[in-house]
């Protein structure tokens, strides 16, 4: 007997990736079309000091940006809607524990793509939150990777997701470079995307056993 429930959940966990990540590299284009095309100089700052908000005002490109930072609030509330479920399939409590961490980790990845609209500090705050989220997540996959009871392509596929967490802080803090950062971090989490899907896809493939099939094994 297939695990279906398993395979069927991470299949909409996967859709959401899909969502929240081109969502993400949509919002990271426009961006970066944004800057090239609108920089901002020292002017424009100074008349910001005296009250002049006409050179911020919201132009198409940073419009379709935010438009996307939103789709992308949408997706991880999916993403985070699935991964409980997939904490509650862990046969584990070990297992079940770091499943949590990962739910941990997208409440915080959430509250980051909100925070970041705040004036100001909001940026410094959402990237203090990106850097406990994926740290939340690294402990998640290690520990996913090392289960005692998960097959063993599930936990080659923890590993790989591991392995894409880190790259993926290293894109986060490569953003912070102006114009090209922004770029080079598209790069980074286009590459990144198709692998957190092999990733998954992996611990699909992964599911662990049912008692009647391997019951069946057995006879």
């Amino acid at each position: 007997m297939e695990n279906r429930l398993w395979k069927e959940n991470i299949s909409n966990l996967k859709k959401s990736i899909w969502a929240y990540t081109i969502c993400g590299l949509l919002s990271s284009l426009f961006g970066f079309i944004e800057a090239a095309v609108n920089p901002v100089g020292l002017s424009d700052l100074f008349a910001l000091a005296n009250g002049d908000v006409s050179a911020f005002a919201p132009s198409v490109w940073s419009t379709l940006s935010t438009v996307c930072s939103v789709l992308v609030i949408v997706g991880y509330v999916f993403f985070f809607l699935s991964v409980s479920k997939f904490a509650k399939m862990q046969g584990d409590a070990a297992d079940t524990a770091a499943a949590g961490k990962l739910r941990t980790a997208y409440i915080l990845l959430l509250i980051s793509v909100i925070v970041v609209f705040i004036p100001l500090l909001g940026w410094l705050a959402a990237l203090v939150l990106l850097i406990v989220a994926y740290v939340f997540m690294l402990q998640s996959y290690g520990a996913l990777s090392r289960s005692a009871v998960l097959q063993p392509q599930a936990r080659d596929g923890a590993a790989l997701l591991r392995r894409c967490t880190i790259w993926t802080i290293v894109a986060v803090l490569v953003a912070i470079i102006p114009l090209i950062g922004a770029l080079a971090a598209f790069i980074i989490n286009l590459i990144v995307f198709f692998k957190v899907l092999k990733g998954w896809t992996m611990i699909a493939d992964g599911a662990p056993v049912l008692p009647d099939e391997g019951m069946e094994t057995a006879g």
